[in-house]
């Protein structure tokens, strides 16, 4: 490629070849055919119903290209019931998971080569927090939204108290605490700056924590190529030496910390979400699917959206970062209908079927061509693709545990049970031992 070809070029080259390379599958699906009729796949998701009807509605009315069955399952029992349904032989074709699944789902999942979709392909067309779906032996699921981590504020409460605007750096977040919390003549807290430092009433606790050990360039886990498997690098020091499992857990927990400047939340409070739709919590950090959901819950709260708060003093080589759930189909192993299987996927992640997803749920595409284009009438969908664009995400070994070890993690600290280096150092040992013991080959 010519040296001068701008980036702007070489992203829409790639969007071209992934246009032609799912070109190429659905040709062959369709020569493979004995009637050359619409491929068939059945999906599984914990997406909503209408949703996906919608989506192929618009896409392909009249199923000229694919005939898909779309099965919605509880989200409590999903896993139980696909690892059932494989085991009774009747499994789905496609299933839809998100990146927390990938790591205990992996053993379940039929990578694409590279020889059908190349890696570079793949890399061009989607941003670069989606890269955890790409293995040595291929791209185990295709990216289908991105839900980002976002920091909503209470503008009432920031313009009481004469606070222009909400705070970029946790630096200025931590300034603005004593102007935006109120407390009682004995000290409880009336009205809060921020919900941080708890786990039990802060929502999505482990998410906000994961996200400062990200933004401090610290993955959590990493693929050793030395043992050549996963191990946990949660409290190894970078290589300047700075160890951010310990100032992370230092700051988070300083919130609940009654003798730190930054106190301002506690356990007896309500869960976060519930006191900023109240009024009572000057910043809340949730997902950007979470926005139609405080609207509707408060019709009269004054908030506004803003990206999650960066680290002023970050080292030159860690870029800003905002945590981000990424949905993302993924062929199952055992289906006996791959080929198939693999068009649909693709066309539900084409340019085309995007677009008409973003304006349907209003969430984010990991698409790079889809976040070129500014929103129009989202309000907030501009800032939601910023978030996306920066967005990065870790390879939790099992959600339903860590969500568990990262609550104990914090109450052993905010208790006082342990010291902090014996908790971060439990920490660790669980990691490592849950990796170990669910360990999927590379």
């Amino acid at each position: 490629m010519d040296k001068s070809s701008s980036p702007f070029q070489v992203i829409l080259i790639g969007v071209f070849i992934f246009a032609a390379v799912v070109g190429v599958i659905i040709f062959a699906a369709f020569t493979n055919s004995s009637n050359n009729s619409a491929v068939s796949a059945v999906v599984w998701g914990t997406e909503p119903e209408t949703e996906f009807k919608n989506l192929l509605e618009a896409i392909d009315p009249q199923k000229k290209v694919m005939n898909v069955t779309y099965i919605q399952k509880n989200i409590d029992t999903y896993e139980s019931e696909f690892v059932n349904a494989l085991a009774e032989g009747k499994g789905p074709d496609i299933v839809m998971i998100d990146d927390s699944k990938l790591f205990s789902w992996k053993a379940k999942l039929q990578p694409i080569s590279f020889k059908t979709l190349p890696q570079r392909t793949y890399t061009d067309t989607f941003i670069d927090s989606t890269n955890i779906f790409v293995a040595a032996d291929g791209i185990y699921a295709l990216p289908f939204s991105v839900d980002p981590l976002v920091m909503y504020w209470n503008k009432t409460m920031f313009n009481d108290a004469a606070i222009v605007s909400p705070p970029k750096t946790w630096q200025q977040l931590s300034s603005d605490i004593p102007s935006l919390t109120q407390r009682t003549d004995r000290s409880e807290i009336i009205k809060s700056a921020v919900a941080l430092g708890e786990s039990s009433n802060v929502n999505h606790s482990k998410e906000i924590f994961v996200n400062l050990m990200l933004q401090g360039g610290n993955n959590l886990i990493e693929f050793d190529q030395g043992v050549k498997r996963y191990v946990s690098t949660a409290d190894t020091p970078s290589a300047e030496g700075v160890n951010v499992l310990e100032g992370s857990t230092n700051f988070y927990t300083s919130f609940s910390n009654p003798n730190n400047e930054r106190y301002s939340w506690n356990k007896s409070l309500v869960n976060s979400r519930d006191a900023f739709v109240a009024g009572n919590l000057a910043m809340y950090f949730g997902y950007a699917s979470e926005y139609p959901i405080l609207q509707r819950k408060n019709p009269n709260l004054n908030f506004d959206v803003a990206l999650m708060p960066q680290d002023e003093n970050r080292a030159k080589n860690v870029q800003s970062t905002s945590y981000a759930k990424i949905k993302a189909l993924a062929l199952v192993k055992q289906s006996r209908n791959q080929a198939a299987a693999i068009v649909v996927m693709t066309q539900l992640v084409s340019s085309q079927a995007q677009t008409e997803l973003t304006k349907i749920n209003n969430l984010p595409s990991a698409r790079r061509d889809i976040l070129a284009v500014p929103s129009g009438a989202n309000t907030y969908g501009d800032l939601f693709a910023r978030a996306t664009i920066q967005s990065k995400t870790w390879l939790d070994p099992n959600s339903t545990i860590t969500d568990s070890m990262f609550r104990e993690f914090i109450d052993q600290i905010t208790t006082g049970k342990v010291s902090s280096s014996e908790a971060r150092n439990g920490l660790n040992q669980k990691l490592e031992s849950l990796i170990s013991s669910s360990n999927p080959n590379r």
